[in-house]
């Protein structure tokens, strides 16, 4: 099958700029955290396009600075600066403006001042001062996360019996470090000796959070909304430590950091387990 993979690329979007991943920024997203505490990662970057989108706030900047926006003014600045809340740059807020002044159907008769005026002159004034205009309409990461850490991420959905061996391993560690927690697991859910049928899901919500963190599984990964209803597709990934995120462009620009070589990434507990 030719080489494998040297990682597993990974995209997130976000309303904030940054450099790093930190786990400070926890819960300023989307606030669900509905497949367990992490950071959020998408396999597909659409995916994690329809978050930032969702997330951004479309602030618009004037030479650096936050603009008010106040609706009721009509000077060209004010209207041009309203029309770029529903843009994302001020070509296209121009072009709006532009197309609202040619479509006839929008104009009324004998109205005290010609608004057609307004909106051309909006136009004008966006077009002159487009350089000192900054739209943030959020960020796209693509990233690289680690084959040896991915390999280990317990599967939300799928039952113990068929989760990654590395997988397995890790459980049977934290069912030895935390058997009471282990069996009260095997009695709420499963009354007794069908454990393999427990999911992630279960195993994680079971367990806690904590004891994931330090037996060696680094993450979950769940299909996301589009695939979840086929059973199979794209995933999802919740990452634990956000050293194993390596932002490779932010908004197509590249970082300059390479993706993780073979063997790089160290799990921090793993050594000399297995």
């Amino acid at each position: 099958a030719g080489m494998a993979p040297i990682g597993m690329t990974a995209w997130h979007g976000s309303p904030h700029k940054f450099d790093k991943f930190s786990l400070d920024k926890i819960g300023t997203g989307e606030g669900a955290q509905a497949y367990g505490h992490g950071l959020y990662l998408a396999e597909s970057p659409g995916v994690a396009s329809g978050y930032r989108d969702k997330l951004a706030k479309n602030e618009v900047l004037l030479d650096g600075l936050k603009v008010k926006h106040d609706r009721s003014l009509m000077d060209p600045q004010s209207m041009g600066l309203n029309a770029l809340q529903m843009e994302p740059s001020p070509k296209s807020a121009a072009d709006a403006l532009r197309k609202a002044v040619a479509d006839d159907s929008l104009w009324g008769r004998g109205s005290q001042y010609d608004q057609r005026a307004n909106y051309s002159a909006a136009a004008d004034w966006l077009e002159q001062n487009a350089k000192r205009i900054q739209v943030d309409s959020g960020h796209l990461y693509k990233t690289d996360i680690p084959d040896e850490a991915v390999a280990r991420f317990l599967d939300w959905d799928k039952p113990l019996s068929q989760q990654a061996p590395e997988v397995q391993a890790a459980i049977g560690r934290l069912k030895n470090a935390n058997p009471s927690g282990y069996q009260k697991l095997v009695d709420a859910q499963l009354g007794g000796p069908l454990m393999e049928q427990a999911t992630g899901r279960d195993l994680y919500q079971s367990l806690g959070r904590d004891a994931f963190n330090d037996s060696g599984i680094p993450g979950i990964r769940y299909l996301d909304g589009g695939s979840r209803s086929a059973g199979q597709g794209s995933s999802n990934f919740v990452a634990f430590d956000p050293e194993m995120i390596r932002i490779l462009e932010r908004n197509g620009q590249a970082t300059g950091l390479e993706p993780w070589k073979p063997g790089e990434y160290r799990l921090k507990d793993l050594i000399g387990k297995e």
